[in-house]
């Protein structure tokens, strides 16, 4: 596996990934397949579907990466049952080595005052919270995220909660990201049981 990393897709006076298209081609030189994270926009399957029609024209067939475990999804963090949980794939150690986050939304904008994280629970323990993670809302135009809580350390209580209480914000959804990691008694993961924002 190969990974390209491009800071910016578009540069002044050039169009979506022209200015890098030569470097593209060499790291891809060979290859038929890219699976692409998008992690730049707050619409990742929009911006996934750009990406395939720009890599499509270099002759790339482009695949979203996975976010999730196909077991726990990541739409089991958000569905109101604790007992369905979410986890990321497997990291070697505590820091991330490629994105990973856990977002969920809303079709119409709410006003949110507190955003509660809910691990996974085993034997009254919590496993694989981040030791280390930020939080975002989408802005109220649902043009990108806006970070209301930074490098928090806040660990699930008894019940296994984490409350957040953030300035009221009318928002599309929550996104979270783990910055260093915990593991599941054993490996690195990132695992939530629910994820949810209220007034």
């Amino acid at each position: 596996m190969r990974l390209l990393l491009i800071s910016s897709s578009v540069v002044h006076g050039y169009g979506f990934l022209d200015h890098p298209e030569g470097a593209i081609r060499e790291v891809l030189a060979g290859r038929k397949r890219v699976s692409f994270v998008p992690f730049a926009m707050a619409d990742h399957e929009g911006y996934t579907e750009i990406v395939r029609q720009r890599l499509g024209a270099m002759g790339f067939d482009v695949a979203k990466a996975p976010e999730s475990l196909d077991a726990w999804p990541a739409s089991a963090a958000i569905d109101a049952n604790p007992l369905t949980q979410y986890s990321s794939g497997y990291f070697e150690n505590d820091t991330p080595d490629r994105p990973v986050f856990l977002q969920g939304g809303w079709s119409t904008p709410r006003t949110i005052s507190k955003i509660t994280l809910s691990a996974r629970m085993v034997n009254g323990s919590p496993l694989a919270f981040p030791a280390v993670y930020d939080v975002y809302v989408a802005k109220p135009d649902n043009s990108g995220w806006d970070l209301v809580a930074g490098s928090l350390t806040g660990q699930p209580d008894r019940s296994g909660h984490v409350l957040i209480p953030i300035t009221p914000r009318t928002t599309h959804g929550v996104l979270v990201i783990p910055l260093k990691l915990n593991t599941d008694g054993t490996d690195y993961y990132f695992q939530l049981a629910e994820m949810s924002a209220e007034l």
